[in-house]
């Protein structure tokens, strides 16, 4: 019954209406990770806007923007965010603690309804490294899909030679 001033808060505040949100901003999900949680080994909730922020690009060059898929990040295998069945998921893998340097695990292939479970792309992977892979793999799906595949459909279709094609012993990658 109050819904607009409740509305009106929020815009005062300057908090965005769910409308206003991209798709895959709108599905996007990370844990709380470091410092926040015992268990975590990376950091997630605030690794994911810069990383959601990158997808949005692409996808905006794309012409991809009305596709609906799902973003988890997580600090460690736990897997709070249901990670393991999103269309592509971080995994925090390794934090080293005398270069700080963070690496993840990346997934792809699930689906938006969690219904599939998604498979190991590649692993280990440097935090600076997470941006250009994730480019190159929405590339890929743009020029690869098939008409009205969704991107979890995609990647789980293009498993076996995506995987394939990264494997690379020397970063602990596996198949």
């Amino acid at each position: 019954q109050r819904r607009s001033e409740v509305e009106a808060l929020l815009a005062q505040h300057n908090v965005p209406s769910v409308d206003s949100l991209s798709n895959v901003r709108r599905h996007a999900m990370a844990c709380p990770g470091l410092p926040n949680c015992p268990s975590a080994i990376t950091e997630s909730d605030r690794v994911l806007p810069g990383i959601i922020e990158t997808i949005e690009d692409e996808i905006s060059r794309l012409a991809l923007s009305d596709e609906k898929f799902t973003v988890r990040v997580t600090g460690c295998p736990f897997g709070c965010t249901r990670s393991y069945l999103a269309d592509i998921a971080l995994v925090g893998r390794t934090n080293d603690p005398m270069t700080g340097q963070e690496k993840y695990a990346i997934f792809v292939g699930g689906d938006s309804l969690g219904q599939r479970l998604n498979t190991l792309y590649q692993d280990l992977v440097p935090a600076n490294q997470i941006k250009p892979t994730l480019v190159r793999l929405l590339r890929e799906y743009k020029q690869h899909r098939q008409t009205g595949e969704s991107l979890g459909d995609y990647f789980q279709r293009r498993t076996t030679s995506l995987c394939s094609n990264t494997l690379n012993p020397q970063q602990g990658n596996v198949r």
